[in-house]
């Protein structure tokens, strides 16, 4: 028996619990206190383990001969970004100078977080609890970090790209950091229709084996008009869902973004809260966004910065060779063996 399938069956032999007592004693005081300290918890235990199974759909699977617990991916980012990882790292304890999570509000897509939910209209909802997807609270912002995953042919064909470099590489001012992360930690997003429905089929599972386990409860409301359960549960389930699925909206995309291949290192906000991570705030004179960051150890520099790892300089950096020099000279300085730094081998036309 699964995860799910143990949340489920404890959450059914609640409901079972809870309506034989509340028959035997029609006392609606002790339904609504066992409703609330014991149904309530199970309820969001179930949703959560029905959730965690779909979210991990999208871990990074391996192809056959690949590392099964590592893979090459490439982050695009600006120069600063690198000097700062390397002057922040301190060789004595092997820690800091990490790559930073960072808000999805100011996504080059509009949709982030927002094309999942263009197919929740497809969820057949009872007509006890019609309204739930309605209920959901509106999401916040999440916290990711974007790598793109080679799809054929070697690592350089991502790690030095036009593409990339005019829409994450700063129009070739940028650099990109080729690195080795555990698979474990990368998320895969899916693009277009028929992944999307696939999901939200799975969510269409989830609910409906939630409902059934909830069933016996439910069908007190009769019994209990000046107690709505139905109304209590789903407050319950529209919050419980909503903090399920929430990841998954960031894990899904338009079809045009498909060229990006690209996996998350992802967290939600509520799992930041959870762990009690440090939330900062970055704000530039002139700038009209406050971007917002965390960390995440799967992104210290002692993974991002060991050996193997690579600095590619984009084709418009001023004054490479100078950069590259100051780069090699923070890496001696950290007492660092890699990464490896090279410069792009891509005409661009500035300007």
């Amino acid at each position: 028996m699964d995860n799910n399938s143990i949340g489920l069956e404890k959450l059914r032999l609640v409901a079972v619990d809870i309506t034989e007592r509340f028959h035997r004693n029609q006392d609606a005081e002790m339904l609504k206190k066992s409703i609330d300290s014991v149904a309530i918890p199970r309820l969001n235990d179930a949703v959560s383990e029905a959730f965690r199974q779909i979210k991990d759909h999208h871990l990074y699977r391996p192809v056959e001969g690949e590392d099964s617990g590592h893979l090459k991916v490439v982050h695009y980012t600006s120069v600063d970004t690198i000097i700062k990882m390397l002057q922040d790292y301190d060789p004595e304890t092997q820690k800091g100078g990490h790559l930073r999570l960072y808000d999805t509000f100011h996504s080059n897509d509009p949709d982030e977080g927002r094309y999942l939910t263009k197919f929740f209209s497809e969820l057949i909802i009872p007509d006890e609890m019609q309204g739930l997807v309605e209920m959901m609270p509106d999401n916040k912002c999440a916290y990711t970090t974007s790598f793109v995953a080679p799809t054929k042919g070697p690592i350089d064909l991502v790690m030095d790209n036009l593409v990339f470099w005019q829409t994450y590489g700063l129009k070739g001012t940028g650099c990109s950091l080729t690195v080795d992360l555990p698979t474990n930690r990368l998320f895969k997003v899916e693009y277009g229709r028929k992944s999307a429905q696939s999901t939200v089929k799975k969510i269409q599972k989830a609910l409906d084996e939630v409902l059934g386990a909830l069933k016996p409860i439910i069908e007190i409301d009769a019994d209990v008009p000046d107690y709505n359960i139905c109304n209590l549960f789903k407050k319950e389930l529209a919050l419980a869902f909503r903090e399920g699925v929430e990841a998954m909206l960031y894990l899904h995309k338009s079809e045009a973004y498909r060229y990006e291949n690209e996996v998350r290192v992802l967290k939600t906000a509520p799992s930041i809260e959870m762990e009690r991570g440090e939330i900062t705030f970055q704000y530039k004179l002139g700038e009209p966004k406050i971007r917002h960051y965390c960390k995440d150890d799967a992104l210290s520099a002692n993974n991002l910065l060991a050996t193997g790892s690579v600095i590619t300089l984009g084709p418009c950096v001023p004054y490479k060779e100078n950069m590259a020099y100051y780069l090699e000279w923070l890496k001696q300085e950290s007492r660092l063996l890699g990464p490896k730094v090279v410069q792009s081998d891509i005409s661009y036309r500035k300007g």
